[in-house]
């Protein structure tokens, strides 16, 4: 996986739906604002996401937020600037980022059309349910993308095999210095923003390895509870690909279980 020289990249917090380019400043603002607070759906940039929530040693969460670009809608663009807000069940942006990314083409342009871009950010949150919504613009061309997380809820996350994206390592809203959060028993790994693939890990915060169980299911294979940074990682991989699966898990001292259900895009 190739790490980006991300030349004249601005990385800081907004106050609201404004932003910097060439195009009139109110005409963008209205638009962007009603892509980011109706949900509507872009298809200039095939756009998918990820969010997961990981304790750290303050009362906010660290949340890593993988963004996935399809790589063909990005030919020829040098310009990407990446939106990314966090929205807490009243509506109110509880944490929100901005990044500019320029590409230099002649260095990252073949592996960007054949693999895509992945751009990884992280946002700081207290405890409770948020939706996080990605805008990313590129010219005129854009992508939306929403996922929902629960912090600190149990997140499962799919292993990326694929080493050749074009990575970008954006800002970090994380001031606790927290470590590596996908760490499979010291194995660090890339995750992918959409269920796919074979192997996954849950990550359960605040457990030990001994305190979490998974109730047998005919379609996971378990292959063992590793320790994790300030988590339970319960490292698992599917026996059928692409179909969807409820887990079970149990928590040391917490009698109802939590149920995630895995869901594939048909």
């Amino acid at each position: 996986m190739t790490l980006v020289d991300v030349r004249g990249a601005k990385a800081f917090a907004r106050a609201g739906y404004t932003e910097s380019g060439g195009e009139p400043q109110q005409g963008r603002t209205i638009t962007n604002a009603e892509i980011v607070m109706n949900d509507v759906e872009q298809n200039g940039l095939r756009t998918s996401s990820l969010a997961a929530a990981f304790p750290t040693s303050s009362n906010e969460a660290q949340v890593p937020v993988i963004v996935e670009v399809n790589g063909a809608d990005l030919e020829r663009q040098t310009a990407v600037d990446f939106y990314i807000y966090a929205f807490d069940e009243e509506g109110t942006v509880r944490d929100r980022l901005y990044q500019h990314v320029t590409l230099d083409l002649a260095k990252v342009g073949a592996r960007l059309r054949a693999n895509g871009l992945k751009y990884w950010a992280t946002l700081a949150l207290p405890p409770g349910k948020y939706a996080v919504k990605t805008l990313v613009t590129a010219s005129s061309k854009k992508g939306f993308a929403r996922t929902d997380v629960v912090v600190l809820a149990s997140a499962p996350v799919f292993v990326d095999d694929n080493p050749d994206w074009v990575l970008v390592q954006g800002t970090s809203h994380d001031k606790t210095n927290a470590a590596y959060p996908f760490d499979i028993g010291g194995y660090h790994f890339t995750p992918a923003a959409t269920p796919r693939g074979r192997r996954f890990a849950v990550f359960v915060p605040n457990a030990a390895p001994e305190d979490v169980t998974m109730e047998p299911n005919p379609n996971v294979k378990f292959l063992g509870t590793m320790k994790s940074a300030g988590s339970a990682a319960l490292v698992m991989e599917l026996q059928r690909p692409g179909t969807d699966v409820e887990l079970t898990i149990r928590k040391k001292g917490v009698a109802t279980p939590e149920r995630i259900p895995l869901r594939f895009q048909p």
